[in-house]
């Protein structure tokens, strides 16, 4: 098993003529700053931050994560997809606490973004998890359509975000895959195959104590 690929698309800009894609990557990095490496199983609790480059930024200025989810597909729209909101409108959305105002996207870089301290979460449809965020990227010298939004006053989704002229509305979209593994599972299910085990041997004693009985 390998982490997805980086998943990019575009909808929307236009009105300048040309049709250049914002390049991003997406990583998740350790509680060490170290990026986590394909494959690798996170267990529930773990400490990860959540990293977003603008890796071309030969056209653009600036960018901002307007929204993301957790998903148990590796497509974003999959109508049969089990999916969690986790940043509605550039806020943390409501019913979650994977990422709050405390811990919400930053700029750490220029044309960086990172969470602060995100903790790895139980995931009821299996061991893996998609995260999904769309991006609003905007051209050099529009940089100020890209502002990050002040979510002090409540979670996203109950105020309107000003519309972005068209040329600088430019949507991405990046995806990046976590494994994970619920330490509780894992208990249950050494408990379980323990049974046998203990269930065949005190059976192997029972017949070797009756095979020197009868002898």
């Amino acid at each position: 098993s390998k982490f997805a690929p980086i998943g990019i698309a575009r909808s929307g800009g236009g009105g300048t003529g040309e049709d250049i894609e914002p390049s991003f990557t997406f990583v998740v990095l350790d509680s060490f700053w170290t990026q986590i490496r394909q494959g690798q199983v996170l267990q529930v609790g773990d400490t990860i931050y959540l990293q977003i480059t603008l890796a071309q930024t030969g056209e653009y200025g600036s960018f901002t994560v307007d929204q993301c989810m957790a998903s148990n597909k590796p497509n974003m729209y999959d109508m049969d997809a089990f999916t969690v909101s986790l940043i509605d409108q550039g806020c943390p959305a409501e019913n979650q606490g994977v990422l709050t105002v405390a811990n919400l996207f930053r700029p750490v870089q220029p044309y960086v973004m990172r969470t602060g301290t995100v903790r790895v979460f139980s995931v009821p449809t299996g061991d893996s998890v998609f995260i999904h965020c769309q991006l609003s990227v905007c051209l050099k010298g529009e940089q100020d359509q890209c502002v990050l939004k002040d979510c002090t006053a409540g979670t996203g989704g109950g105020e309107k975000r000003k519309r972005r002229k068209r040329a600088t509305e430019i949507i991405s979209q990046v995806s990046q895959q976590l494994f994970i593994q619920d330490p509780n599972e894992g208990i249950k299910l050494d408990s379980h195959l323990l049974i046998p085990v203990i269930s065949v041997a005190v059976v192997v004693f029972l017949v070797i104590l009756t095979i020197i009985t009868v002898l």
